[in-house]
């Protein structure tokens, strides 16, 4: 078996899972309450009828995105019940998730690999995860600022990943590059941390890096898959391996090619809500009490004014400016006191 640390929880694999750092064994009389079994390559046999079962009826969730042959990129079951939770992509990959969020089964086709396998669950299947387990979860990058977490979101291509990437050259801490999880602790609100990697287009490696095969690709031997892997363990960079008390959160907006731009302004209370209820992760997978947790915790990070309004300049090479902007922005408006959020 192999260990981790991931969002706070302790993952257990029967699969090296790639990307993520290692733990010793842990002890097996500790108390561990935030633990997840992942068993990669099968499951029980005690699943094939639910399975034969869900197949008769419509999917409880289905993507709104398409493959390349007009299917739906993911069908999303309930099993006896809600007691488990059948996760099946378009290109033969699938997964089965109990309700509890506690363990985790996982199946691909000989046509993908492992990362293939770990990419789905270090995204939906571990987001669905989380929010099962408590947390809000945002599709978002972080990175740490003056021992807060700074969080970046806005729509696909927006440029998180490529943000968060920009700040790790200039030595800064990062947290995550696609799903930011929220959770209340006795300090405050904080958000947890991720894996110690960030993936990439070539084009942002290539801004960042001055060459598009500056770092190496995830899946070297993929004909289409193109996004290249950088290596925050290594000694240039720094992960954020404990969670940080939430900083601000900072929405992209469009690139502008005005003089002003980058720059940052006050986002409206209505604003933030629709555009962070927007980027909740993963969208469509939850149920009535999940969407009122995350609706009153969302609000309050607005209340507390913790959500701005950024405004990128349409030229790559002005990155470090918008570093420089976001810094002195938090400086200008944001407070040193975590948000307290209670159990109500």
């Amino acid at each position: 078996m192999f260990y981790y640390s991931i969002y706070g929880l302790q993952l257990t694999s029967n699969h090296a899972l790639p990307g993520l750092l290692g733990l010793p064994e842990p002890d097996p009389d500790a108390e561990v309450v935030s633990s997840v079994r992942l068993e990669l390559g099968s499951w029980p046999e005690t699943f094939e009828p639910l399975l034969a079962q869900a197949r008769q009826v419509q999917p409880w969730f289905t993507s709104d995105s398409l493959d390349t042959a007009g299917e739906p990129g993911l069908r999303t079951w309930k099993l006896a019940g809600d007691n488990f939770y059948w996760f099946r992509y378009s290109d033969g990959a699938e997964f089965i998730v109990a309700s509890d969020g506690r363990q985790v089964w996982g199946y691909w086709p000989p046509t993908l690999s492992l990362w293939d396998a770990a990419t789905y669950f270090y995204g939906a299947i571990l987001g669905f995860v989380l929010r099962r387990r408590g947390a809000t979860c945002l599709h978002a990058s972080a990175v740490g600022i003056a021992g807060r977490a700074v969080l970046f979101i806005g729509q696909a291509g927006a440029g998180k990943s490529t943000l968060a990437a920009a700040f790790a050259r200039q030595g800064y801490p990062v947290l995550c590059d696609n799903i930011a999880a929220l959770v209340k602790s006795e300090v405050g609100l904080q958000v947890q941390s991720a894996y110690p990697f960030i993936r990439l287009w070539s084009d942002s490696v290539e801004t960042l890096w001055g060459r598009a095969d500056a770092l190496p690709r995830i899946l070297p031997a993929h004909p289409t898959w193109s996004k290249r892997y950088l290596d925050l363990s290594g000694p240039n960079y720094h992960f954020q391996a404990e969670p940080l008390p939430l900083g601000a959160i900072y929405m992209l907006d469009d690139r502008l090619a005005e003089d002003r731009a980058p720059y940052t302004e006050h986002a409206s209370p209505r604003a933030a809500l629709l555009n962070l209820l927007a980027n909740i992760y993963p969208y469509g997978l939850s149920d009535l009490a999940s969407q009122t947790r995350d609706f009153t915790l969302l609000g309050r990070v607005i209340k507390a004014g913790r959500v701005r309004s950024l405004h990128p300049h349409a030229d790559p090479l002005r990155l470090p400016l918008m570093i420089q902007t976001i810094v002195a922005d938090l400086e200008a408006h944001q407070t040193i006191d975590s948000i307290q959020i209670n159990n109500e």
